[in-house]
């Protein structure tokens, strides 16, 4: 991940984190949620929840919470004439950033802006196959944190076909239908 300007990490934060984390889809932002609040033994909606279009179930824990939402959610959010400086989050993290599309370009477009208003604001930005230098060229001297992957384990391809095959499907489709026959012929006696 890139963590870019704001708040050192060894600085005090003045209140518990609100952390906002993107997600490219809807399904990614409400089954994480789900997932995470899960890992914490909490009912979702607790201190864990989610925002998109037309479906929300927003933490309720306003001191500390982690909020996932899609991009959309979070540019109409920047866009607020109430709150266009995110000040009920202390942290934002945009996840799969490396799947970059015009919403998300211009979200890192306003969250530049953002950092220069706002220096007590963390910015997170994460990939798995994240090209660094892009965003740290874009974002001034960002910080980069690698995560080395865990053990990389042998990919096996199977094809449907070869399943079928090697389950005897046609073999027990074919049993199972003259089992059939033979209990309508039965019936008939």
């Amino acid at each position: 991940w890139v963590g870019l300007r704001g708040a050192p990490p060894d600085s005090p934060s003045p209140r518990r984190p609100r952390v906002v984390v993107t997600q490219p889809r809807r399904i990614a932002a409400i089954s994480v949620a789900e997932r995470v609040a899960w890992e914490r033994g909490e009912e979702l909606g607790h201190s864990v929840g989610y925002t998109v279009r037309n479906d929300a179930q927003p933490p309720r824990d306003r001191e500390g919470s982690i909020e996932f939402v899609t991009v959309g959610i979070l540019l109409r959010r920047l866009m607020d004439t109430k709150d266009p400086d995110l000040q009920r989050y202390t942290h934002v993290l945009v996840d799969e950033v490396h799947e970059r599309d015009l919403m998300t370009d211009f979200l890192l477009i306003l969250l530049k802006e953002l950092l220069v208003r706002r220096g007590d604001l963390r910015v997170i930005l994460m990939s798995a196959t994240l090209d660094v230098s892009t965003f740290t060229s874009y974002f001034w001297e960002s910080s980069v944190l690698e995560v080395p992957s865990g053990p990389r384990y042998p990919v096996e391809e199977v094809y449907l076909d070869d399943l079928v095959y090697d389950s005897n499907w046609e073999i027990m489709q074919q049993q199972m239908h003259m089992q059939m026959q033979m209990q309508q012929q039965q019936q008939q006696l």
